[in-house]
């Protein structure tokens, strides 16, 4: 049943620009980085040879902001884009009338989000690799790599439950898209807020290296932690969205 629920979704999103999001954030944030350096070739080597760095360091540096702003802009646009397939073609009664559970559309949604925001981190890895042997790079930190590219996406998994829940309970899209867009203030500050670091918003942040650390390493347990807080956060989104009357 699950499967099938799973399949009919993707149907649903062919008509939509959906499919295009894994690839549009990666895009941005390669073409911003290598902009970034090739603009400025000459000083930044003059830099990386000064400081007695790599040709990575720069591509740390500058994604370790762009990330900030990449994975809560990315979730939000994905779960509302989700959402309001049903939401535009007011279809939740024509759904809920079919002998599929509450359940098994909550979680089909949910699986949604979180593959293809998976997906786009993915096909960042691939593009930071090829970005790196392009500006001459010979070996491949790949504890760095992974942390600024998959790892955050992976701990995104409390956010994508939270904005799901939000876009699929509230019709009006700009209020679950304002409160994603207020969430990169949080994930900022989130550190410095009194058990900020349980916060949604704040376990992509913690995942990502340090770009001053001369070694990285993954930190595989607040991705732990971030898998717990994302499913209770959707269980909790669960029952609100099974007791909730769409019109």
């Amino acid at each position: 049943m699950m499967s099938k629920v799973i399949a009919s979704e993707m149907v649903k999103y062919k008509r939509t620009w959906l499919w295009l999001l894994p690839l549009i954030i990666p895009f941005i944030i390669i073409i911003a980085n290598a902009l970034n350096i090739f603009l400025r070739y000459d000083t930044i080597v003059q830099q990386v040879e000064q400081d007695s760095m790599t040709m990575w360091d720069p591509i740390w540096i500058f994604s370790f902001f762009l990330m900030l702003l990449a994975i809560p802009l990315e979730v939000t646009l994905i779960t509302s884009i989700i959402a309001n397939v049903e939401h535009q073609g007011n279809s939740w009664k024509s759904i809920f009338s079919m002998p599929v559970s509450r359940f098994h559309i909550y979680v089909s949604k949910f699986a949604w989000s979180t593959v293809l925001t998976i997906i786009s981190g993915l096909i960042l890895t691939v593009g930071i690799v090829c970005l790196g042997m392009l500006l001459g790079n010979e070996s491949f930190p790949w504890m760095y790599i992974i942390g600024f590219s998959l790892l955050p996406f992976l701990a995104a998994v409390p956010l994508i439950a939270l904005q799901l829940w939000l876009a699929l309970i509230f019709q009006n899209q700009a209020i679950p898209i304002t409160i994603g867009s207020l969430g990169i203030l949080l994930a900022i500050l989130g550190g410095q807020l009194p058990l900020g670091r349980w916060l949604p918003w704040s376990f992509y942040v913690q995942v990502l290296p340090s770009p001053n650390q001369k070694t990285a390493s993954l930190p595989w347990d607040i991705v732990g932690n971030s898998f717990i807080i994302g499913i209770l956060i959707l269980l909790v989104g669960f029952i609100h969205f099974r007791k909730k009357e769409f019109a």
